[in-house]
């Protein structure tokens, strides 16, 4: 009996990490395509592929944190431009992203509470 369980374990753990490796590889293919973008100043791919990574969350992943940089500075880029509606379109993704990721914690959470702000600030702006 025992061992049928240590089976079915090993067989759960097995699943569990294929499942692990792909997300992350997932990830990392969409952070590459992001990182692309953005050097080319493609901002409006590079949102996409950074939102793409970010609904990839792997905890403790290095790609997550340099994602959520690069759309913060991109919404910043954006802002400064006076396109309004394309921060407020990064600011936006990014926060359902992090919202995305939720579980028994809030990953990030001053990042969600920045882009609150952040996007009550441009909701004023744009004309409705």
């Amino acid at each position: 009996m025992v061992k049928k369980i240590l089976k079915v374990l090993l067989v759960v753990v097995i699943i569990l990490f294929a499942v692990f490796v792909r997300v992350f590889i997932y990830q990392v293919g969409e952070f590459k395509k992001a990182e692309k973008a953005f050097a080319e100043n493609n901002f409006k791919d590079a949102i996409t592929y950074y939102d793409t990574t970010l609904h990839m969350y792997t905890p403790f992943s290095p790609y997550i944190k340099i994602s959520i940089d690069r759309m913060l500075l991109i919404a910043e880029k954006f802002e400064k431009d006076n396109n309004y509606q394309w921060a407020l379109n990064t600011y936006e993704n990014l926060r359902s992203a992090l919202y995305a990721t939720k579980s028994f914690y809030l990953p990030y959470e001053e990042v969600v509470t920045l882009c609150d702000k952040k996007i009550s600030e441009l909701l004023t702006k744009i004309p409705q």
